[in-house]
């Protein structure tokens, strides 16, 4: 399999444009070991720009697949940060940074997009930096999957007899993890997520959570380093020493500045020390900070990530959830009719009159709204509707469920602005995008929802006081990314006793939902 990639070099002097050109090469190519997915070639038509003064370079109306940049001196994050535009044009960046930089501005970095190399490195840690930008920047570009192709490897899972795909924790993977099953019968430059979420809307699989993990706030991967330091000065050079408490004049220090010889000795009061529990006691043990003389019970707890530099605080790091997908009994339907089609939301409302988005855009616009607020602060909030009884009418008949879902659907869709992007978030889950809404004006969207709905299904029948069980959101700065936020606003429709995070689930099983009201 053979693919080119644009690449684009910044550099400040032509030097260090030659020293990186001679590394990179031409091509490059990735051979998968022991015959484990189709091999890769891709040719690199590299275009070099040495950037001086304030970085006015003028390639927005190109497409690249990479940007690396080498520049010395101040930091070459803060310095892309400031051109936004330029910034945004550019899919994937690699940053090599001298070691010795002292402010990385690693704040910047795009999450599953920037990557940050540390000088010095050899051609081989360049080369596999390279190359998993590369494929992140391929999987971006490619085309989705034809149905064919999916649906062949749906059949493949089930003749090995592989009902769960399960995913690997890596470290050269910018998300942190992959799906070798998926990898194996497409080759590495394909969205192996975005090939089973595809399955998910079909139903012909099921999302459950896999793995939960702590990953750095910044860039998102999970490579953390934890370590102690001072808690007053959050230095690093501190001892733990035993500690001796003086009953009769109630001093307190460390072992060691008590002891006199081979007796101990209070440097207080200058007596002598004789039966411990009767003159004194040694209470728990503490740190003794040589920088600045602090002893405490407790230190300071910090993350390193070693793919951006970034140290937090532990309470700081996000959770992500590493989803494993299982198939259910309507992939043997499938492959037995060679059709992935089916009776799903999805495909009950492609050519419905109120239009509908792909889940990949919703996420891309979702995510460039969230770049907007952090830039801009313009708000943004998100709608979740979910219908509790999606699958008895799913019973009842095919027309009678098309009916359903589409009057659920311009219920939700009614009165919305041409700015406003709805799409199915998963079966039985619709989700609306309001840029520029406050949480408020969201709240009155969810109500007339609520009353569109019930008007044109002409009450809610017996037995069903809930049928739609409706949530919003607005974003806020902790919501870096377009996942994150989806997770929230899906919180505002779990039962009580559900984290936000069980309910990125919760809308493939067929688990009855709690009546709860719209989230204020």
């Amino acid at each position: 399999m053979n693919e080119t990639c644009r690449v684009l070099l910044i550099c400040d002097d032509d030097l260090a444009g030659l020293e990186v050109r001679r590394l990179l090469g031409n091509e490059v190519r990735i051979d998968p070991v022991l015959g484990q997915g189709i091999p890769l070639a891709i040719t690199l038509e590299i275009e070099e720009v040495v950037a001086s003064g304030t970085w006015e370079i003028g390639v927005r109306d190109r497409q690249y697949h990479l940007c690396i940049i080498a520049v010395s001196g101040a930091s070459p994050i803060a310095e892309l940060a400031r051109n936004p535009a330029l910034h945004a044009s550019l899919p994937t960046v690699l940053y090599l940074v001298e070691s010795g930089t002292q402010d990385l501005a690693v704040s910047n970095l795009r999450a599953n997009c920037d990557r940050v190399l540390l000088a010095p490195f050899s051609r081989s840690g360049l080369m596999h930096e390279v190359e998993r930008l590369l494929l992140v920047s391929l999987a971006k570009h490619t085309p989705p999957l034809a149905d064919e192709r999916i649906l062949a490897l749906v059949r493949a899972l089930i003749a090995r007899g592989e009902r769960r795909v399960e995913p690997q924790l890596v470290s050269d993977d910018l998300r942190g993890w992959r799906y070798p099953q998926v990898l194996r019968h497409f080759g590495l430059g394909v969205d192996a997520v975005a090939v089973m979420e595809r399955l998910v809307e079909h139903g012909i699989c099921n999302r459950v959570v896999a793995q939960r993990l702590r990953a750095c706030p910044t860039c998102t991967g999970h490579q953390l380093v934890y370590g102690e330091t001072c808690a007053r000065c959050h230095g690093i050079d501190f001892v733990r020493e035993t500690m001796i408490h003086h009953f009769a004049c109630a001093h307190i220090d460390t072992q060691q500045n008590f002891r006199r010889g081979e007796g101990l000795e209070c440097p207080k009061c200058h007596k002598s020390l004789h039966q411990i529990g009767r003159d004194y006691e040694k209470p728990s043990d503490c740190y003794l900070c040589r920088s600045c003389s602090f002893i405490s019970a407790e230190t300071h707890i910090q993350a390193r990530c070693l793919a951006c530099q970034a140290v937090v605080a532990p309470e700081q790091t996000v959770e992500r959830l590493a989803y494993a997908y299982e198939l259910t009994p309507k992939a043997d339907e499938a492959v037995a009719a060679n059709d992935i089609g089916g009776h799903g939301m999805a495909a009950a409302l492609p050519n419905y009159l109120t239009g509908l988005y792909a889940k990949s855009f919703f996420l891309l616009s979702l995510q460039r709204e969230l770049d907007r607020l952090r830039r801009y602060a313009t708000p943004l909030s998100l709608v979740m509707v979910r219908s509790t009884r999606l699958e008895d009418v799913r019973n009842e008949s095919a027309e009678a469920y098309g009916a359903y879902v589409q009057a659920m659907w311009q219920a939700a869709t009614t009165g919305l602005r041409t700015l406003d992007i709805p799409c199915v978030w998963s079966e039985g889950v619709l989700a609306l995008m309001l840029p520029g809404t406050q949480l408020a004006g969201a709240e009155v969207v969810c109500q007339r929802i609520a009353t569109s709905f019930n008007g044109s299904t002409n009450g809610t029948p017996p037995g069903t006081d809930h049928e739609l069980v409706i949530g919003c959101i607005e974003a806020g700065p902790d919501h870096k990314e377009a996942e994150l936020l989806v997770r929230d606003a899906l919180g505002a429709l779990a039962p009580r006793g559900t984290t936000a995070s069980d309910v990125l689930v919760l809308a493939e099983d067929d688990v009855p939902i709690e009546p709860s009201p719209p989230r204020r």
